[in-house]
């Protein structure tokens, strides 16, 4: 049977027995005309600005960095789209198999950031102790993840001694009898919070978050201003329009609370605004 009537499953079977190499497997694909074996998804569909929470890392990164593309590498959704070939050697033998790639751990790259990792920790506990971003975490005394209370963080540290490494982790420690050990992990951040926070520092790419009242607002008079009627996918482009940094899920919810629009696109059912 000739390589052009195999299947990509196929192929990747034969890479993972090692009768094949990832570049044979992709230089079939090219001259079958199909996707790539190994690859990155659209990054314009992955926004970190779309999600509810980031990470303790993604956060970091953000303050320190400022930039989008950074915090996107931290993202576990990002990271968990891509695939690459990872070789493994048994018995002398090579084989592959595809998945998503490890975080680079490159600790050159998070030093060049434009504010080191100490100070970002420090403008970021500032903000946590203050009660300004009120997060959760996963209680190892407790097991739950709950919200984590301003004066809790007094106590608690990033716990490594080399600061780039802030930038890789996701949980918090506190002194239990002079060792230090983690008290929350999978630390969560709203990410409305720390943008409003530590807002760009480019002001050309400032991104205007835009309050829930101020999104009604402003879904009201686009309201009155088309006889009561309106999309989801309208009223969340007019929102953003205006409040650029806001979630398209959230101003898509609050023009669906406002219409009792249940449909998201424009030719949908639509309900009269009532009172």
């Amino acid at each position: 049977m000739g390589d052009d009537l195999l299947t990509k499953l196929e192929i990747l079977v034969l890479v993972q027995k090692g009768a094949w190499t990832p570049q044979k497997a992709e230089a079939w694909a090219k001259r079958c005309g199909l996707p790539p074996f190994a690859g990155k998804p659209d990054a314009a569909s992955y926004d970190p600005r779309e999600e509810l929470n980031w990470t303790l890392c993604m956060a970091l990164i953000w303050i320190a960095s400022g930039d989008l593309a950074e915090v996107r590498e931290a993202w576990p959704e990002w990271l968990s789209g891509q695939r690459v070939w990872h070789e493994f050697v048994d018995g002398g033998k090579r084989w592959w198999s595809l998945g998503p790639p490890q975080r680079r751990e490159d600790y050159s790259r998070w030093e060049g950031y434009e504010v080191d990792p100490r100070t970002a920790v420090k403008g970021l506990w500032r903000a946590l102790e203050t009660g300004e971003i009120v997060v959760t975490g996963i209680s190892k005394s407790e097991g739950v993840r709950r919200v984590i209370r301003p004066e809790e963080w007094f106590d608690l540290k990033v716990d490594r001694s080399r600061a780039a490494v802030h930038f890789y982790l996701e949980g918090v420690h506190h002194d239990n009898g002079g060792r230090w050990e983690e008290a929350f992990s999978k630390v969560l951040l709203p990410v409305r919070e720390v943008l409003r926070n530590f807002p760009s520092k480019d002001a050309a790419a400032s991104e205007t978050l835009g309050s829930d009242d101020e999104a009604r607002q402003l879904i009201r008079k686009i309201l009155g201003e088309n006889d009561g009627y309106i999309s989801q996918e309208m009223g969340a482009e007019m929102v953003r329009r205006k409040y650029s940094g806001f979630r398209k899920k959230r101003a898509m919810e609050l023009v669906k609370e406002a219409t009792g629009n249940d449909k998201p696109g424009p030719r949908g059912p639509r309900k009269k605004l009532r009172g």
